[in-house]
């Protein structure tokens, strides 16, 4: 089955003025945020360079370029891109990169003028450091993440430098990132976007989503999720979502390049799996049940734990897994008693939780 890039080889020789942009466009261009632009692409606006340009640069700056990307098929992908009449002639500039550990933030964008009056602003969703995990973990207690406040600072940016219509969106985390950054930008900004495309992206807590949907954002989203979502039903988001298929299982659905697509669009199915709908009771439920200040104390203590191995990416950490998984249980036992005792609490509650789906889904299967 044809993936993102089988895609572009398929169409690629279309222009837009040819072929009109599609959601399939759309998560080509919110993957240009995950490439590791540094140098490459200008931090302003005014300063453009091709895609097939940016692209070359790349493979003359690092010998192996497969080493610098956080997914392998990133590189083809951008290969493509820039043998193609469709991308290649797309310019990119504003790029931005910033890992904070004080603020706790991970956050990258790019924007994209594609050439047909359009201007696409890409946000990155959340790489493989602990950073950005547990920064997307911390929306299950803040109202709002320093990405996302971020996010609005930038597309405020791109729109004062710049005139079109606007086009934005993101996989993962740069999903929420847009929609958050179009609701709490100025409002003149906000007009000038025609559509927010949403690659199985996460929500918000229920407060800033209320605020957001009164705020009429809601109605340019286009949300995607595979059948088998995980990351996508995390958190609230009561907005209507495409069901798309993918060729992975569980997690790894969360690969763009596992997505299957037909033509010019998604292979879109009819309904989640009951594993997806079961994750997403389950993990509400366990929500439900514990504080803000319970969920900040559990997400804190595990990140603490994960610190001590050094290890600032999860490659990292997999990479020397034997050392860093002794280091983790001797790190946990060394915990004082108080935040040992969160943990194991909030574990605790979700096994009590997972029971009880469990009970409930096998008595509706049954017909009770």
């Amino acid at each position: 089955m044809a993936d993102i890039i089988d895609y572009i080889y398929q169409y690629g020789d279309k222009t837009l003025e040819e072929m009109p942009f599609n959601e399939i466009d759309s998560l080509v261009l919110s993957r240009v945020s995950y490439i590791p632009f540094h140098n490459i692409v200008s931090s302003h606006v005014t300063h453009k360079i091709t895609v097939l340009g940016a692209f070359k640069e790349f493979l003359n700056r690092y010998r192996d370029p497969y080493k610098k990307v956080l997914w392998h098929d990133d590189v083809p992908l951008m290969a493509a891109m820039a043998e193609s009449q469709r991308f290649k002639k797309m310019e990119l500039c504003a790029y931005k990169n910033i890992l904070d550990p004080h603020r706790e933030m991970q956050f990258a964008a790019i924007t994209i003028f594609m050439g047909n009056g359009q201007i696409f602003i890409s946000f990155r969703g959340t790489d493989d450091t602990f950073l950005g995990w547990k920064e997307d973990l911390n929306m299950s207690f803040l109202p709002v993440i320093p990405s996302q406040q971020e996010g609005v600072r930038y597309f405020n940016y791109v729109c004062e430098n710049t005139k079109g219509d606007i086009i934005t969106g993101g996989h993962s985390k740069g999903g929420t990132i847009a929609i958050y950054a179009v609701a709490n930008c100025e409002k003149q900004n906000a007009d000038r976007v025609k559509a927010i495309y949403c690659h199985d992206s996460p929500g918000f807590t229920e407060k800033v989503f209320k605020e957001i949907e009164e705020k009429n954002v809601m109605k340019l989203v286009y949300r995607y999720v595979p059948q088998s979502s995980i990351v996508g039903m995390l958190f609230y988001n009561d907005a209507k979502y495409e069901i798309i298929k993918s060729n992975q299982m569980g997690f790894m659905q969360h690969d763009i390049y596992s997505w299957e697509i037909v033509g010019k669009s998604f292979k879109h199915i009819k309904s989640a799996t009951k594993s997806s709908m079961f994750f997403d009771s389950t993990i509400k439920s366990w929500m439900d049940k514990m504080s803000f200040e319970e969920r900040q104390k559990a997400i804190d203590a595990i990140f603490e734990i994960f610190d001590r191995t050094d290890a600032k990416t999860i490659g990292q950490l997999t990479e020397n897994w034997f050392e860093n998984s002794k280091t983790i249980l001797k790190s946990f036992k060394n915990l004082d008693y108080k935040t040992r005792s969160v943990i194991l609490a909030s574990l605790f509650t979700l096994v009590k939780v997972v029971k009880t789906h469990i009970v409930v889904a096998i008595s509706k299967m049954q017909g009770y």
